[in-house]
């Protein structure tokens, strides 16, 4: 009878002791991310990917550049003119983290307006000069299908500001 109590008290203090060592190890946030890969250099936070900037999606797998790219019928208004409607198209740039924008400026700019993305559903227009204008801005995802964008452009000519508000649905 003595053995028998003796068995039951060992595998009581196994299992004591295999059961805190199992919670020890499931508390442990590092252990989050033993399971999680992150792609295009994202790194993982207890147990979620935090993207480097031009990157998104649970993994880091979309580029984020996806969610502006394509062909869209603008609505644009500003302080000079408009409202008026116009097709602009956006590619992505040279960079994974870059955009290119034609027929910005209800199609005055038919050269490519260069802009870059700033964060998760946002990008800016960096300050440059096109066909003797200087234009710069932001955008940003509003909700899930319509992208508005802040621009201003300025004749380096007679110095006439033009401030605009851009609308495209995806």
């Amino acid at each position: 009878m003595r053995y028998h109590y003796k068995n039951i008290y060992s595998y009581c203090l196994f299992f004591l002791v295999a059961f805190s060592v199992g919670i020890q190890y499931s508390c442990n946030d590092n252990n989050k991310c033993d399971f999680v890969n992150c792609a295009n250099g994202g790194t993982c936070v207890g147990g979620a990917c935090s993207c480097v900037t031009g990157y998104q999606g649970p993994l880091c797998e979309t580029v984020s550049t996806s969610d502006f790219i394509g062909n869209h019928i603008v609505w644009d208004s500003g302080t000079l003119f408009g409202p008026v409607t116009y097709p602009i198209n956006v590619d992505q740039g040279y960079v994974v983290t870059t955009l290119t924008i034609r027929n910005l400026y209800y199609g005055f700019f038919s050269d490519t307006v260069n802009a870059y993305i700033s964060g998760p559903g946002e990008f800016q227009i960096p300050s440059q000069v096109i066909l003797g204008k200087l234009v710069y801005g932001e955008g940003f995802f509003y909700n899930t299908q319509e992208v508005v964008a802040n621009y201003q452009v300025t004749d380096n000519v007679t110095g006439t500001i033009d401030n605009r508000i851009l609308i495209w649905m995806k």
